[in-house]
Parts: C-alpha cells; sequence; structure tokens
C-alpha cells in the first residue's frame, strides 16, 4: 500500500490541495477496491460482544432476531402466515411498517443495503415479490418525522420519490470588499458563467457593462442590456486553492433551489468517505458556471454506487453530488444557458408575440434596472437649452469611453448598393436626393471636419423605406449595422421607457365630447447632438455623382434608428414642458401625458377649455422648435383658434386620420380599423378559391387592435388559426373545407 500511496502523490502533486484531504481520497479508493473483492455481509443470529453505539441502525442490526410472525406471532415469518398472504397488498404494507422490518426479505430489522434477497421478480424494484401491485402506484410517504428511516432502510415510497440533484457545490468568492460563501451550479449545457449582481455587490466586484443576451432551451432569447463582466476568486469550501474566473453579473439569478443532507446520503455506501463535502443548506445558487470556466467544473474521479443511487464528481472546487435518486429510471429536464449570436425571430414567433396584445394596458412596467438609471443620470448631465430655443444631448453610452471601429468601408458598399437601387426607381430617386439635401439645409446634417475622433468615428449606412400607398420613400440611417461584430446600437443604451401607455392614450381621448389631434414634425430632428458625439454620426452621400470619392457628413441631430433616439426626444419634450409648469399647469399636465411619442391626442369637456389647451400646448412645443402640425379636430372652431391654422387644416372635419394605427373618422367621431387586404390575390376575395394559412394568419394578424373593440370579431379569426396550427400544414398549403367555411 506504501507503494500505491507514493505513485498516487505523484501523480497529484501538481494539485493544489490539503495534504489531510489527499490522504482521505488516497484510503476511499483503496477502500473501494478491497469492498469490491471483499464477502457480502450477512445478517447475524449471534448476539454481537459490542455495545451499540452512534446510530440506531447499527443497534438494530445487532439485536438477536427469532423466528417471530408480525400478524399472528407464531413462529414462522411473514412469508409463511396463511393470514398475511391472504391480506390485501395495502394491509400487507401496513402491517409490514408497523412492524419495522425489511420490504424486500420480510424477516429482519436490517438495513437494505445489507439485505441479500432478491428483488422482486415481476417490477425488479426493492420489495418482496408477494408485496407486487399491479394497480397504478398512488402511494402515501411512509416517511413520518423519520419513523421508519431508524431501523429500515428500504422504505414503502421510495420508489415514488424521483428526485434528480444538479452538480451543485459550496464555494467561497473574493472581491476588493470581502468575501462570501454562496452555492454554485456546475452547469455543462452552459456557455457563460453567471452571477447574481447582488452578490457582485456585496464583494465589492466591477467591472465594464456590455449587453448580454441568453437563449434557453425552448428557444426563448432574454436580452440584458446593462451587466457587468468581472474577475473575481473562487475556491471550495472544502479546498484551500483560489483560482481568478470571469463572469457575467445578472439580477436575480432564479436558479431552483436544492439541499443536500445526511439523510440523502447515510445509506449510499459509496459515499461514506466523502459524505461531509456533501452536505449543504437549502438555498438558491448565485452562481452558474458555464463552459467559460471548464477547468472548474470537468470531473476529474467520479464514486458511483447503485444505479438507483446518486453519484459523487471530484472537481477542482470538490466533490459534488449529482444524477438521480429513485427506484426507476425517470426523466430529468435541466435548464441550459447560451449567448445567443443572433436574434432573428421566425414567423412562428411573430405569431406568438401577436397574442401578447391581449395584455395590452393591463401589464405593469417593470421597474427601472441600473442601464435606465445610467441612461437618466446621462440625460441629466448633458441635455441644455440653446441660444435658439433647441435641446441639446448626448449619445447615451453604454459605458464610458466607448469606442467603435471605422467602418468606412462598409458604409462606401452600402452607399454604391442604395445608388444602384435608386437609379432603378427614378421617382424614388427624386424624393431620396430631396430629402438628403433638405436635411443639410435645415441644419439637421453637416458637412463633416477632415479630422477624425480615434475610437468615436462611426459612418452610418441609409436606405429607404417607402410608403407602401403614397410611395414617398422615408431616409433610416442603418444603426444596427455591424462592422466587425458591432454597431452603434450595440454601444447604446435604449434608456427608460417613457411612453404613456398606449392603452391609456387612446381612453383619454375618447373621454370628452371636443377631441384634438396634432403631431410634432420631425421631432427627432428637433433635437440637437453634443458636438463630441457627431463623429459616431456620419453617412456618405455623392448625389447623383456615381463616380469619385464620396462627401462625409454628419448628423447633428439625434436619428431615427438609434437605440437611444425615442428616450432622449421624449424626455427633451418633456424637460421643455417642465419650464412652463407654473405659467401653463394644465398644458404642462396635457402635453406629459397625452403624448404618445410624436402624437398628441386630447379630448375635452367642451370647445373653450380645447381651444385654451390647445393653443397653449403648441406655444410651449414652439419654444423648443417642436412644430405641432396637422391639426384635426371634430370642432372647427377649436382649429381656428390654433394659430398658422391653414384653410386645409380645417378641412379635417371632412376627413378620416389615422390615429395611432387606427383610423379616426372625425365628422362621425368614430374609430375605425384597418384590415390589411391591400395584397391580397384577387380571387382569393372572390372566394374562388381556399386562403393558405399565411394568408388567413395575415389577415387575422394584420388588424390593430389595443382597445379591445374588434374582439368580439377577432376571437373567431384567432381561434381558426389556433385550429390551423394544430393541423401542422406548411405555411403556403391552403386550409380544408370545414376550416374555410369557419
Amino acid at each position: 500500500m506504501k507503494f500505491r500511496w507514493f505513485a498516487y502523490h505523484r501523480g497529484r502533486r501538481d494539485e493544489d490541495i490539503q495534504e489531510l484531504l489527499l490522504i482521505e481520497e488516497f484510503l476511499d479508493i483503496e477502500a473501494d477496491m478491497c469492498g469490491d473483492f471483499a464477502p457480502p455481509e450477512v445478517p447475524s443470529d449471534k448476539k454481537s460482544s459490542r455495545r451499540p453505539v452512534h446510530t440506531v441502525q447499527e443497534e438494530s442490526q445487532d439485536k438477536k432476531f427469532k423466528k417471530s410472525c408480525p400478524v399472528c406471532e407464531e413462529e414462522h415469518f411473514a412469508t409463511e402466515c396463511k393470514k398475511f398472504k391472504e391480506a390485501s397488498i395495502d394491509k400487507k404494507w401496513d402491517i409490514i411498517k408497523k412492524a419495522k422490518i425489511c420490504f424486500k426479505c420480510l424477516r429482519f430489522k436490517h438495513l437494505r443495503s445489507n439485505c441479500k434477497a432478491p428483488v422482486c421478480r415481476k417490477c425488479r424494484r426493492w420489495h418482496h415479490t408477494i408485496l407486487h401491485s399491479d394497480k397504478p402506484e398512488v402511494q402515501k410517504s411512509s416517511n413520518k418525522e423519520g419513523a421508519s428511516e431508524e431501523k429500515v432502510a428500504s422504505v414503502h415510497n421510495n420508489k415514488d420519490e424521483n428526485r434528480a440533484y444538479l452538480k451543485i457545490v459550496p464555494v467561497q468568492l473574493y472581491g476588493p470588499k470581502g468575501q462570501v460563501r454562496v452555492l454554485a451550479l456546475l452547469d455543462e449545457g452552459s456557455t457563460v458563467t453567471l452571477l447574481d449582481a447582488s452578490v457582485a455587490e456585496k464583494i465589492g466586484a466591477v467591472g465594464s457593462r456590455d449587453a448580454l443576451t441568453i437563449e434557453t432551451v425552448g428557444g426563448k432569447v432574454i436580452r440584458k442590456d446593462s451587466t457587468q463582466k468581472i474577475n473575481l476568486k473562487i475556491k471550495g469550501v472544502h479546498r484551500r486553492d483560489k483560482k481568478t474566473i470571469t463572469v457575467r453579473t445578472i439580477d436575480d439569478l432564479k436558479l431552483s433551489e436544492q439541499r443536500v443532507n445526511r439523510s440523502t446520503v447515510k445509506n449510499c455506501l459509496h459515499l461514506k468517505a466523502i459524505e461531509r463535502q456533501l452536505l449543504y443548506d437549502a438555498e438558491r445558487p448565485k452562481l452558474l458556471i458555464g463552459q467559460d470556466n471548464w477547468g472548474l467544473i470537468v470531473t476529474r474521479r467520479l464514486k458511483k454506487g447503485k444505479p438507483t443511487e446518486p453519484v459523487a464528481s471530484l472537481t477542482h472546487l470538490g466533490w459534488v453530488l449529482h444524477g438521480c435518486e429513485t427506484g426507476s429510471n425517470a426523466e430529468v429536464n435541466f435548464t441550459h444557458y447560451g449567448r445567443a449570436t443572433s436574434e432573428c425571430e421566425d414567423i412562428e414567433e411573430v405569431v406568438r408575440e401577436h397574442f401578447q396584445l391581449e395584455s395590452l394596458g393591463i401589464q405593469n412596467r417593470l421597474p427601472s434596472n441600473d442601464s435606465d438609471r445610467r441612461a437618466l443620470e446621462t440625460l441629466e448631465k448633458t441635455t441644455k437649452r440653446l441660444p435658439s430655443g433647441q435641446f441639446e444631448a448626448g449619445l447615451l453610452w453604454k459605458k464610458e469611453g466607448e469606442t467603435l471601429p471605422n467602418n468606412y468601408n462598409q458604409a462606401f458598399r452600402r452607399l454604391v448598393n442604395i445608388e444602384k437601387k435608386l437609379d432603378r426607381e427614378e421617382d424614388v430617386k427624386e424624393y431620396y436626393e430631396k430629402q438628403i439635401q433638405t436635411l443639410i439645409e435645415n441644419g439637421y446634417a453637416e458637412k463633416a471636419p477632415v479630422t477624425t475622433t480615434k475610437g468615436k468615428t462611426f459612418y452610418l449606412p441609409h436606405f429607404a423605406v417607402i410608403h407602401p400607398v403614397k410611395r414617398k420613400p422615408r431616409i433610416v440611417f442603418d444603426a444596427a449595422a455591424k462592422y466587425e461584430g458591432r454597431s452603434l446600437n450595440d454601444a447604446l443604451l435604449a434608456g427608460p421607457d417613457l411612453l404613456q401607455s398606449l392603452f391609456g392614450v387612446l381612453l383619454r381621448f375618447r373621454e370628452g365630447p371636443v377631441a384634438v389631434m396634432a403631431d410634432i414634425q420631425d421631432m427627432f430632428l428637433r433635437v440637437k447632438v453634443k458636438e463630441e458625439d457627431r463623429d459616431c454620426l456620419r453617412f456618405l452621400w455623392r448625389g447623383s455623382r456615381r463616380t469619385g470619392k464620396p462627401e462625409e457628413y454628419r448628423m447633428s441631430s439625434i436619428i431615427f434608428g438609434a437605440a437611444s433616439s425615442p428616450a432622449t426626444a421624449i424626455y427633451v419634450m418633456n424637460k421643455n414642458a417642465e419650464d412652463f409648469k407654473i405659467t401653463h399647469p394644465e398644458a404642462v399636465k396635457a402635453i406629459r401625458r397625452n403624448h404618445y411619442m410624436d402624437d398628441y391626442l386630447q379630448s375635452f369637456s367642451s370647445t373653450a377649455e380645447a381651444k385654451k389647451i390647445s393653443r397653449e400646448v403648441k406655444e410651449i412645443h414652439s419654444k423648443a422648435s417642436f412644430h405641432l402640425k396637422g391639426w384635426a379636430s371634430n370642432d372647427s372652431r377649436v382649429l381656428s383658434e390654433v394659430e398658422d391654422t391653414t384653410k386645409e387644416d380645417s378641412l379635417q372635419l371632412t376627413k378620416e386620420e389615422k390615429t395611432l394605427g387606427l383610423r379616426w373618422l372625425v365628422k362621425e367621431d368614430s374609430l375605425a380599423f384597418n384590415i390589411g387586404l391591400r395584397n391580397t390575390p384577387k380571387e382569393l376575395l372572390e372566394d374562388r378559391r381556399a386562403p393558405t394559412k399565411r394568408e388567413v394568419t395575415s389577415a387575422v394578424m394584420s388588424t390593430f387592435d389595443p382597445m379591445g373593440f374588434a374582439a368580439p370579431v377577432l376571437i373567431q379569426g384567432k381561434k381558426l388559426i389556433q385550429v390551423i396550427w394544430r393541423t401542422k400544414i406548411g405555411w403556403d398549403e391552403a386550409i380544408n373545407d370545414e376550416q374555410r367555411e369557419a
């Protein structure tokens, strides 16, 4: 044995492990090998000369047994008793449990592991064949306060307790402000290591902030806009060597609670030597260790017993219990975490999200997180009113000193592509060139300086979004375009959700008899970007030329398409209004509560009130260079009161207006719906053929109904989608006649 110890010690000398623990592991291995070849222990009828010590089980095993029937108390075993054989299965179980004898041999009061009797011949479980029942097993637990566990190792309900243990180990974490003991889940199906943010805060560990996307087993994608990437030291509670690891923080990790107590492992002979290292109290793991720290979770040794017993793996953090504790092979589901590389949604996910519309106006907003607080702090520090009255604000960077790669070549390739497309569509080309020129003439864009800002120079590709009816293009700057894995939006915070509830705005719009509507013209472009952030908003343009180097421009205003623009625009609009809350309190309240982004909708109890508030709202907006246009009202006297309202505006009484996705019939003062049948084939509208799954889904989902007015009709279409969904037909397959009639 000495030479085997020398060989074992030499093979482990590179590991930083206490000598005593190393000896314990070596002796444990030797004991296992001896146990494999040692003769099995059988119950003895001779009374032990030693006094029973330590446990009830030892005392019970050493007592002398004699033939005694638990039913009739005659000198024979239960298996030989006529009354016992004639009793029902449930009655037999009650008798055995009351007598506290082994369920397997029905003779002795000993541990299950020491019983050499065969298992049930019918189900191969750990009980006598005479106790077998062919009925579905719905049995009550006999484990009352451990009463039957004192002397009986095999309990009645063991076959029903299918429990799986995850690989969880207690660890010690070290940071600048101290140390803390937590449970760590070793997740071999995860590609990233996650730490509960509260733990990082407790030990004072901080790091750079970045977005994190997590994909779970069901394909659900969870995006965390601001997580910290931190370094800390870790060691197993029963080890002494520390390792430095990199983790990502996440608010409220929400892992399942688990506990390993003495009763879990006391009957597992293969775990006796390491029992104390496996035990921990019930609590939720605060650390999930994935494959990015594989050296901590890989199994170096394995201790296994019977197929129905859990196993123990030796990792760098110590011994960890895992596997199933069950009388049968039970299916166990594990959670997988991974970093998603893409957030592309398939059409199935789009349909699922469509049905979430039912909760609109019901679900509460989530509380602000760290990224929202950082965004608000940036807005408070950088937003200021310029001499012209306009406001200026900084971009909402995720972290200080954010850098971006210079993507000039990518932007040039995209420019060439849009030029080719414009050359094929002359009408679109004309509008596109005029809009670029308008941006420059109005001061929304400016000629970029020759010198660039290192790490802050980024070129935005641009493209046209064309209205399907008006055919007028809208220029969009592609802030989501990635270059070397990074886009401008990747570096920006979205900011807090400052939008009013859509449901609330529409509901208030229908309250009073006099309704008014308008919208802010070019709302985003009215907010200036501070000078030092403008080089991140460069773009290329060469007008009608198709050769030569393009001119470089940069946006001096916030852009449509940037992640931070909505929050910034609403913040500026509200901040401007706050400056007038003493002189115009009702108008300020109207701006804050009755705007949904750039749309202003409000109803009043009287014409006089509508005139006054509408005029004041217009005046307040003009102080920040926000221009309200497209006024409409069901009362012509209100329109005549609003300054600069043209004659064309007064004709709005006879027109219909788009109101947050709905149609407002101004004269009748009623809301209507747009049914998206513009691209529906003529033969389908004339009912000359059956629609496909795609066409049915498109027709139902194209109706926007945030108030639920059309629910009695739309619910029939949604039910039809569910029926079609269950048939699992393809998207371009026609529905059957029964579904068509529905």
